[in-house]
């Protein structure tokens, strides 16, 4: 997806939406006082350094996409059809490419053919296709009106349509038996992957073989994950295992300036997953990326009640203590 601003043509935009030296030494959590935590500030939060216009707020363009297809996605009959979902996804990048003045004409649909396209995938008349289009291309105009629009960079600003009350997530609410969880077979098959895949990380893997080993460990994390909250007294557990996804994921399948683990000490990649990642690469309810510390803090302690992590996760703990405060005003800026 082209993202880099604005007036940037969309393509592949169904991609966007979600909403990826061999070495038997491990980075031990044990550090009981990490000096460079002491200094943790607002500078370390840079993503605030946009400031949208009164009326408006900064969205990725990912986000910003997402938001703009809302009214679309009534017309998807469940989640889990991703082929309409992949239909109304493209009409939304056909029509705000339409919109682009200096988009070269090879690039861009005429509005009889977008006419067509809406017709055919979404099985429409011609009048109900037109009031469509029409509706949509107003929609643009309203949210993303480009007079405001920042040049050269990663985001958009999108007009306030709703704001939205930011509050802490009260994790000491969450009530957990303190009472540890052996691991059982599956969970121990986890761990040996786990740690399978930290070799690969830290030395060399071939790329298929380590892809497929990421894959499996991703929707193994989830799963087991979901069963130790669940035997830990939280029923509703859904939004945790999504940010588990998205994060063993971030650690596993993205760069970073130096290989790093579900063993590695806490650092700036735990702000770069919050503050970067994760507010670019997902469209949620604005009130649900609160929820994300909270996840982060029980998985870890999951990884070292399974044995994973073979010393308590304090510092990893404190770390996001320390950080969430300024998460949540990056939230509160964004979305209020």
């Amino acid at each position: 997806m082209a993202d880099k601003n604005h007036n940037a043509p969309v393509s592949d935009v169904s991609k966007g939406f979600q909403s990826r030296k061999l070495t038997d030494k491990r980075s031990k959590l044990v550090k009981s006082k990490i000096r460079y935590m002491e200094s943790l500030s607002p500078r370390d939060f840079p993503v605030s350094g946009i400031k949208a216009p009164p009326g408006f707020k900064a969205l990725s363009m990912s986000q910003a996409l997402w938001v703009y297809s809302q009214p679309l996605m009534y017309l998807v009959p469940t989640p889990e059809d991703i082929s309409k979902a992949d239909d109304i996804f493209e009409i939304i990048a056909t029509i705000w490419n339409a919109t682009i003045n200096n988009l070269p004409a090879i690039e861009k649909k005429s509005d009889q053919e977008i006419l067509a396209m809406i017709q055919d995938r979404l099985g429409l008349d011609k009048n109900r296709a037109k009031k469509l289009f029409l509706m949509m291309l107003r929609r643009k105009q309203y949210l993303f009106p480009n007079y405001i629009q920042p040049k050269r960079v990663r985001f958009v600003f999108i007009s306030k349509e709703r704001t939205y009350l930011i509050n802490r997530f009260d994790y000491e609410s969450l009530e957990l038996t303190d009472d540890p969880i052996p691991p059982d077979n599956l969970d121990l098959e986890l761990v040996q992957r786990l740690e399978r895949l930290d070799r690969y990380t830290l030395g060399s893997a071939n790329y298929d073989e380590y892809e497929g080993l990421l894959l499996k460990v991703q929707g193994e994390c989830s799963q087991r994950f979901g069963k130790w909250l669940n035997k830990k007294g939280i029923k509703k557990q859904e939004g945790f295992s999504f940010f588990i996804d998205v994060y063993v994921s971030f650690i596993y399948a993205n760069r970073h300036k130096k290989p790093i683990t579900l063993q590695s000490r806490p650092g700036d990649y735990i702000i770069e997953f919050m503050v970067f990642h994760l507010l670019s690469k997902t469209s949620i309810e604005p009130w649900e990326y609160t929820l994300c510390p909270s996840a982060i803090r029980l998985f870890y302690k999951f990884l070292h009640e399974k044995g994973y992590l073979t010393h308590p996760p304090n510092p990893t703990i404190d770390y996001i203590d320390r950080m969430e405060t300024y998460f949540l005003d990056i939230l509160g800026e964004r979305f209020s």
